[in-house]
C-alpha cells in the first residue's frame, strides 16, 4: 500500500470516528446571516465543489485521480481508487439529508403534497453548488429563504465518510416514481452483480458500461471501481438529478467523462417518451 493510500485510510477512520462521536447535526438556520449573504454572496455557481474535492482528496482520492488523468491526456499507470460502499454506520448520513429537506420548506417537514418539489429543489440546489447548472434554482412557492437555510445546515462530510445512495433510499421509501417503475435494487445486490460482471485480474477501465434504466445510478456507482466509461439514461428527470449528485460525490468520471473516446461526451441524461 502506498503512503497516500495509508494516509487516506487513516483520514477516513478519523472522519468516521468524529462523525460517530458527534450526534446528528441538527443545525437550525437563523436570520442573523442575512447581512453576510448580502455582502459576501457565497453561493455563486460551483461554490460547493471545492469543499467536495478537499474532503475527497483526504479520504478517497477520486477527484485527484480524475484531475491527474485529465492532465495526462490518457489513462494513468495506476488502478482506480476504490470506493467502499457503506453497509453499517450510514444512518446519520440519511438523517442529515432528511434534516436538510425539512428546511427547504417553511413548515418544518418536507413530506406532503409538494414533497417532490422540495426534493427537486434540493437536488437542483446541490447541482448548482457543484457547478453543473448555470443558475440558482427558483425556490418552491412559499419556501422563501430555502437557499440560505440549506447553506447553513447542509454538509458533505457524512455522505463522503459512508458512501451510499441515500437519496435513492429516501425516494424509494417515500414511493417516488413507482408509476415510472422506480424500484431501486439493494446496494449489496448491485455490488454482487458488478463483481460478477467485472474481472479483478483484467484491466477493465476502458470497458463501456451502460444502464438504460439508470435510476439514481447505483449500477454505475459500483461499476466506477472498475471502469471509466459509464453511461446511463432514465425517463425520470428527478432520479437523473439524484444520479448526478451521486456522481459528483463518488465518481467524477461518471459526470465529467474523460475525452479519450470520441462520441461519449455526455454520461447521464434524461430521455422522455
Amino acid at each position: 500500500m502506498s503512503q497516500a493510500s495509508t494516509d487516506r485510510t487513516r483520514h477516513l477512520i478519523a472522519l468516521r470516528k468524529t462523525c460517530a462521536e458527534r450526534p446528528e447535526i441538527e443545525l437550525k438556520p437563523t436570520s442573523q446571516t442575512d447581512q453576510f449573504f448580502e455582502t459576501m454572496r457565497p453561493m455563486k455557481r460551483g461554490w460547493l465543489l471545492p469543499f467536495l474535492v478537499m474532503t475527497d482528496d483526504a479520504i478517497w482520492g477520486r477527484w485527484d485521480h480524475w484531475a491527474r488523468t485529465r492532465i495526462n491526456g490518457k489513462m494513468l499507470d495506476e488502478a482506480i481508487p476504490q470506493i467502499e460502499w457503506a453497509g453499517e454506520g450510514r444512518e446519520g448520513s440519511r438523517k442529515h439529508i432528511e434534516h436538510c429537506l425539512n428546511y427547504v420548506s417553511n413548515h418544518g417537514h418536507w413530506q406532503g403534497w409538494t414533497s417532490w418539489q422540495y426534493m427537486d429543489y434540493f437536488l437542483d440546489w446541490i447541482l448548482f453548488g457543484f457547478g453543473y447548472t448555470q443558475t440558482m434554482p427558483n425556490e418552491p412557492l412559499g419556501c422563501e429563504g430555502a437557499a440560505k437555510r440549506l447553506y447553513q445546515v447542509f454538509t458533505l462530510e457524512r455522505l463522503q465518510a459512508w458512501p451510499h445512495d441515500y437519496i435513492g433510499d429516501i425516494m424509494a421509501d417515500n414511493q417516488h416514481g413507482r408509476h415510472l417503475g422506480f424500484y431501486p435494487t439493494p446496494m449489496t445486490v448491485v455490488e454482487l452483480m458488478t463483481k460478477i460482471n467485472f474481472s479483478d485480474t483484467e484491466d477493465m477501465r476502458d470497458k463501456s458500461v451502460t444502464d438504460p434504466c439508470l435510476g439514481t445510478g447505483r449500477m454505475l456507482l459500483c461499476a466506477s471501481n472498475y471502469s471509466y466509461r459509464l453511461y446511463g439514461m432514465d425517463i425520470n428527470p428527478t432520479v437523473i438529478k439524484a444520479a448526478l449528485v451521486n456522481a459528483y460525490i463518488y465518481a467524477p468520471w461518471m459526470v465529467k467523462p474523460f475525452p479519450f473516446w470520441d462520441g461519449h461526451n455526455e454520461s447521464l441524461r434524461s430521455k422522455a417518451v
